[in-house]
């Protein structure tokens, strides 16, 4: 058993850095509404004036949420190589990117773009088409696009709960754990919008990363690494343990042929999720958005790599089947974190940076689920001429329906255990 005192102090000094950062956010942002009209903007795309930095963390974050901690490490732990095609995918969505963040980015600047649905509605309007086209479009969008953004809030929200439930060994249940995540999230959301968020996703960010490399040592001096791992793949002993034939097979054609079935839906879908459609719109300029696409395509092969390798080792460092419920990247930190008080401090970091991912990708999709609610059907069908104070206020009422709504379907698939990670996400792709 590790030392729990000392794990909670890091994971606790850790959130009090998280609430400094977000703070220290929701006064630039309250200085920005001091010196701008555009209210609306400046809450949910920062006015537009994400430097490199953090339009680079705020992106990456975004999309290595729970499931990039979680979800990978157990698929790589249930379905062993298939895990791999999240780095294809992973590439796919930001080369995707490629082709449409220039334009979208430009037009967002001129028009003053907050949603993906706004450019959908200025296409088809006339003459490109008739206006009820625009309008319809607009709203069917609206309405399916409300689907990847509940799959990502349940998501973060079951990936959160059942990391600190595991690694805590129950003394904090999953649902204190989601309750305080999600009054942290909301308090960042209410006061401190895109610039909050963008500013914590730099702190967690840089954690994560380092803490992907560090952990991948760890992973070798602790648990002996791949090398351990494909020695007891290899011991015919170890033959009818638990996803050991996973990694000595070859998947069957029809595993192969949805792992590039997932590839391609990938690519093509996460480049509409509001949530990181909302990015483009928040960058300061065109040169940010080259420089932190350049790099974020080399992310993902440090941070899912390093997700990937701990779901491999985990099946010889574990083996043996796990208990219904409990997740395999915290069984894994639990077990590094018994073996003295520095892998303690190592383990909690991680877990805490992991937690961290989770809230700010669900703080994203709250503020992309508020904004598409206030400019694409309150502001241009509901109150044609409400003023920026009242899109506001709406866009925070909406924010609280929406956080309660993602905070008990959460709770409530933690507790029937379905759908489970790789199924929401799945779903979230349709």
């Amino acid at each position: 058993m590790y030392n729990a005192t000392v794990a909670y102090s890091v994971i606790g000094v850790y959130l009090l850095g998280v609430c400094a950062a977000g703070m220290w956010g929701a006064w630039k942002h309250q200085q920005g509404f001091r010196h701008t009209s555009k209210k609306v903007q400046e809450h949910y795309v920062a006015g537009a004036g994400l430097a490199t930095v953090a339009w680079f963390f705020t992106m990456s974050a975004s999309l290595f949420s729970g499931y990039t901690v979680s979800g990978i490490v157990a698929e790589a732990y249930n379905l062993g190589w298939v895990a791999t095609r999240w780095i294809p995918a992973g590439v796919g969505v930001y080369m995707g990117f490629l082709f449409m963040a220039p334009r979208l980015h430009a037009l967002g600047k001129s028009r003053g773009y907050v949603t993906i649905s706004e450019f959908l509605f200025d296409r088809y309007l006339p003459p490109s088409g008739a206006p009820w086209v625009a309008h319809v479009l607009r709203l069917v969008s609206f309405f399916a696009l409300q689907l990847p953004i509940f799959t990502y809030l349940i998501t973060q929200f079951q990936a959160m709960g059942t990391e600190v439930r595991t690694f805590t060994g129950g003394q904090i249940s999953a649902t204190t754990a989601v309750l305080v995540a999600a009054a942290i999230l909301l308090v960042c959301d209410l006061l401190g919008g895109m610039r909050a968020v963008a500013y914590t996703d730099v702190l967690q960010g840089v954690v994560l990363f380092i803490g992907s490399i560090i952990f991948l040592v760890v992973q070798k001096t602790e648990l002996g690494g791949l090398p351990a791992a494909a020695q007891f793949y290899r011991d015919p002993a170890n033959a009818a343990a638990p996803n050991v034939a996973l990694m000595q097979n070859i998947p069957p054609s029809s595993t192969i042929v949805a792992y590039w079935d997932f590839v391609f839906k990938t690519s093509i879908a996460a480049t509409m999720f509001p949530h990181l459609s909302a990015r483009l719109f928040a960058a300061k300029d065109a040169a940010v958005m080259r420089r932190g696409m350049a790099t974020m395509n080399f992310s993902f092969f440090v941070v899912q790599l390093s997700s990937m390798i701990t779901g491999w080792v985990a099946i010889s460092a574990l083996a043996g089947p796990l208990p219904k419920g409990t997740s395999v990247f915290s069984a894994v930190l639990t077990k590094v974190a018994a073996q003295g008080v520095g892998q303690t401090v190592l383990a909690a970091l991680l877990l805490a940076s992991a937690v961290c991912a989770m809230m700010s990708t669900a703080d994203s999709a709250l503020l992309a689920f508020s904004s598409m609610w206030v400019r694409d059907l309150f502001k241009p069908y509901l109150r044609k001429h409400a003023s920026e104070g009242q899109q506001i206020w709406f866009g925070r009422l909406m924010s609280v329906i929406g956080l309660a709504i993602g905070v008990m379907l959460g709770l409530f698939t933690i507790e029937k255990g379905v759908p489970n990670l790789t199924g929401l996400f799945s779903l979230q792709n349709t």
